[in-house]
Parts: structure tokens; sequence; C-alpha cells
């Protein structure tokens, strides 16, 4: 049910300023090319509130020392804030709540030429919301049919392993009387001589 929000018909349908540079930095663009990674704010506003799970942001150019800002605002119209760091030329923000609005300002980087490469957002459409409500009230049932099948598989395998014990009973005593027999069939031999 988690989907990319991105495009429809070839259009970022899901974000205010479809034409602006910025904005074709999400990752399934066909027009998507790097932006230089000033230190100045990516704005993405959404055109309607979206359920968003995640964020991630391919940059080039940043070593794991580099903070970027982060800020997004809530549907109640908070704003909050906070700093990551790149990780293998990528960062992953994990938000799951509604949002407005998410904006990134890279740092301020000397001898270097980085770039903003792509932006990924995660999420539900807003036209999706119910169906995925609809689907979390499934999600006790799914428990409940699971439950029953691990259990009916941990009594099978109790029942199972009961039967293989049963049969090295059976054996170790079968191989007794084997060896009984082997030695009773040895003393007759003896004694025919």
């Amino acid at each position: 049910m988690l989907r990319i929000l991105t495009f429809r018909n070839s259009r970022l349908i899901f974000f205010d300023k479809q034409s602006n540079r910025t904005t074709k930095l999400i990752a399934t663009c066909t027009e998507t090319k790097p932006v230089e990674g000033r230190h100045r704010w990516f704005e993405y506003r959404f055109t309607e509130p979206a359920i968003v799970s995640a964020i991630t942001i391919s940059a080039t150019g940043y070593s794991e020392f580099h903070e970027f800002d982060f800020m997004w605002m809530d549907a109640n119209g908070k704003e909050k804030t906070g700093t990551f760091r790149v990780e293998s030329s990528e960062y992953k923000l994990v938000l799951n709540a509604i949002c407005r609005k998410f904006a990134f300002r890279p740092p301020s980087v000397y001898f270097a030429n980085p770039s903003i490469d792509s932006v990924t957002v995660f999420g539900l459409e807003p036209s999706n919301i119910s169906a995925a409500i609809d689907n979390l009230s499934l999600i006790e049932e799914y428990k409940s049919d699971a439950i029953r099948v691990i259990n009916r598989s941990v009594e099978s395998a109790k029942a199972k392993t009961l039967l293989a014990e049963k049969a090295d009973l059976e054996r170790a005593a079968t191989q007794r009387e084997i060896n009984q027999n082997k030695s009773a069939i040895a003393r007759h031999k003896k004694e025919y001589r």
C-alpha cells in the first residue's frame, strides 16, 4: 500500500511548483537532473496533506561529517526541525506522519562541488488513505490467522517429535533384542561344535 508519492500521467501532481528544478529532483521524474548543493533550503509543499513514511535524499560531494538541516510541517501547521548526516551519499529520514511540507538545507562545503541528485518520498497518496485504514483494520485478523497456523504447526511438530522419540525407543529395544539373539546364536554355535 505504501507508494512513492510522485507521478501520475507524467506530472508531479502531489507537489506544488511542479516546474521548479528542486521539485524535479523527485526520484521518478524523467527530467531529474542533479542540482548544485548550495547552502539554501530545498522546499517541497504537498498539494494536500499526505501521510509520509520516509524521505530519502541522494547527494554527492558531502562527507559523513556534514550535517543537513531538516524541517517539516505537520497536518496542524506545526513546524518541526532537526539535523541529519549523510551516510554513503544517501540519507533516509523516517517521518511516519501527516505532512504538509518538508525542506532540507545542505551545509556549506568548501573546495568541492556537492550536488543533490534526487529526492524520494515514500507514503500514501491522499486518495488512498481510506483504503489504507481499511487494510489496517485487517491486521488483527491476519495476526489471528497467523497465530492459528503457527499453533497448528507447533502441535504437529510436537506430535512428530513424540513419534520420533517413540521410534527411537523401539529401535533401541529392537537393537537390544538383536544383540541378545546374536549372543544366544553364538553360544549355541559353540555348543554344537
